[in-house]
């Protein structure tokens, strides 16, 4: 089951499927960049710094360049998880705010979620949050962002009774409240979507969205104007082929009970 999301452009869903969190740390500084990318396997990159003494004044200027050129030693750093982990899963979505993770959805061993977990990178821990009100369907391939204390989750896509069904809504989270709404959207509604890119555009004040699957949403380009919640269509890609191939890879009902034998042990507290 996991081997049909082997995709390059997936890997960070397939990674961080193992509830784990690593951070990437320059040698010589505290961390200062966070990243919920979770590899298969513990990663450590170590490169040998060159040895040059410096303080000679005969040494060669080639060998004083490149020492100035010479980038960092960087490396992988696993943190021990505590708090309400997730499953293991694929197809979710990240977003973050205020110095939390936000995960929501995806597909796991017992089928596909809608349910939302938080991590804290001060504390480094992880919640589930129970929240109330009009929640999204299941789905995995969804997009989320975060603006202005609230989250956003566009599309999605999930497999009822054996037939691969795209969602074209779009659910808003008050992180405050925990209460989720949906978006009363107008325009020219978009065809439901998954595996799309979504991004926030602070000078239009508009969230714009590209491409995803099925084939017949793979090269638009749209955008949902705020505060109107006016959908219009933007100019089209040139290429074709950019999106993720989700739609056809969408797993089943033999697809999850064969991935909970193979599914990974929770992680520990």
């Amino acid at each position: 089951w996991l081997k049909s999301f082997e995709h390059p452009s997936l890997l960070y869903s397939v990674q961080l499927s193992l509830a784990s969190v690593f951070f990437f740390l320059p040698n010589d500084s505290q961390p200062h960049t966070h990243n919920t990318m979770t590899p298969t396997h513990r990663l450590t990159h170590k490169t040998p710094p060159t040895k040059v003494q410096l303080s000679n004044a005969d040494a060669p200027s080639t060998a004083r360049s490149s020492a100035a050129s010479k980038p960092p030693v960087r490396k992988w750093q696993q943190l021990p998880q505590r708090g309400d982990c997730f499953t293991p899963r694929v197809g979710h979505s990240t977003a973050s705010i205020a110095g939390k993770a936000y995960l929501f959805g995806g597909c796991d061993s017992k089928g596909y979620r809608n349910d939302l977990h938080s991590y804290d990178f001060e504390a480094n821990v992880w919640e589930e949050i129970f929240t109330v009100g009009d929640h999204p369907s299941p789905r995995l391939g969804a997009q989320c962002l975060t603006l202005e204390g609230e989250l956003w989750v566009f599309f999605g896509a999930a497999r009822e009774q054996g037939l691969e069904v795209y969602y074209d809504d779009v659910r808003i989270l008050n992180l405050a409240d925990r209460r989720w709404r949906k978006a009363p959207c107008g325009g020219a509604q978009p065809t439901g979507r998954a595996g799309h890119s979504v991004v926030f555009d602070p000078l239009s004040r508009a969230f714009i969205v590209f491409g995803g699957q099925p084939l017949s949403a793979q090269d638009d380009v749209l955008s949902l104007t705020l505060p109107s919640l006016e959908w219009r269509p933007m100019s089209a890609a040139t290429s074709s082929q950019r999106s993720l191939d989700v739609g056809s890879q969408l797993p089943g009902d033999d697809d999850t009970a064969a991935a909970a034998a193979a599914a990974p042990p929770h992680a520990p507290p």
